[in-house]
């Protein structure tokens, strides 16, 4: 099971957190309805995005079962229900929506302008149309961007040092990314930086995980030397497979979360998913007690993690440079 995308908490935090109230900061006594809308969720109580999220909301004097209420809709990896989902929580009448893929802060923000919107991890909310500026995002949408394009840039230069002078690089795209406004620069950008290594440029779309067998296959064929997996086609896809896969067909790969270095992936490179979860229950508390979302200025990264899977590394037959290993936050050994 995918952590990072995991979105509930088990009885024993909740039990934990109870008890510990009396330390906690005393919060209004109207019992809040936070609406949750995520790609999937799973009985994980160690994510640590939402370990980080329960223990701030706590700080904050806010306890499930007391004066908080979660309701939780997840679009199981089918990105095309978030609009259906985000309807379902507005008839609820929520007092404010969290959402956790950008796909859900656009549907989200389609179907309400009212009900303030927390983002975890927007790609680049000003180019996508759901803040103005990020210094003042003027609507009903707040909550911190991951950007996506610089990310991206970096997830590439990572992957060409760990091989060593790659001659062709490849990206792979979900599908229904391909028309957002920002994939067009994304990809010009990718492109003139694997140019700028001496590397030759690829794409891929893929909607599903036998899409994601044919890329791997036509990657072999085209003499790939190694993949950036974009974040919302890891989102889409069956992660679980994905460390196998490139294992399968000797494929460097890097992507933007640790489990899938767990899984046999190369390398991930990420902002940390813990702490904008934990700035997200800062919005939340601000927005609870009467600030609007159009003043709260989006906030950007500040805290990134490398890992690097040597197991996988050493099946693949590469040395990773030791400039590399002392830059990566953890290393699989």
């Amino acid at each position: 099971m995918n952590k990072r995308r995991t979105l509930i908490v088990g009885a024993a935090t909740l039990a934990a957190l109870a008890a510990a109230g009396a330390s906690f900061p005393q919060a209004a006594s109207k019992v809040y309805r936070i609406g949750i809308l995520s790609v999937e969720l799973a009985a994980d109580p160690t994510d640590p995005g939402w370990v980080a999220f329960i223990d701030e909301m706590g700080r904050y004097g806010y306890v499930e079962g007391r004066n908080l209420i979660f309701i939780r809709r997840a679009s199981d990896k089918d990105l095309q229900r978030f609009e259906a989902l985000a309807v379902e929580l507005v008839g609820l009448k929520v007092d404010l929506i969290l959402s956790t893929a950008g796909a859900a802060t656009r549907a989200a923000k389609k179907v309400t302008s009212t009900i303030p919107i927390v983002m975890v991890g927007s790609s680049d909310p000003v180019r996508d149309g759901l803040v103005a500026s990020l210094a003042r995002p003027g609507g009903n949408v707040t909550g911190n961007s991951y950007q996506s394009r610089e990310v991206e840039l970096k997830r590439l230069q990572i992957l060409a040092e760990a091989i060593g002078r790659p001659t062709r690089l490849a990206y792979v795209i979900y599908r229904p990314d391909r028309s957002l406004p920002t994939m067009a620069d994304q990809l010009a950008a990718m492109a003139a930086a694997a140019r700028a290594l001496g590397a030759q440029f690829v794409d891929f779309d893929v909607e599903d995980g036998d899409h994601l067998h044919l890329a791997f296959q036509q990657m072999v064929r085209q003499r790939v030397d190694g993949v950036v997996i974009h974040n919302m086609a890891a989102i889409g896809l069956d992660l679980d497979a994905l460390g196998p896969l490139a294992l399968r067909y000797k494929l460097p790969a890097i992507t933007g979360a640790r489990d899938d270095s767990e899984s046999g992936v190369l390398l991930s490179y990420a902002v940390s998913f813990a702490d904008m979860f934990r700035k997200s229950a800062r919005y939340i508390d601000k927005i609870l007690k009467g600030a609007k979302p159009a003043d709260l200025p989006v906030e950007q990264p500040t805290k990134f993690e490398l890992v690097i899977n040597l197991k996988t590394a050493k099946a693949l037959g590469l040395t990773i440079p030791q400039s590399l290993l002392l830059r990566a936050d953890e290393v699989i050994q």
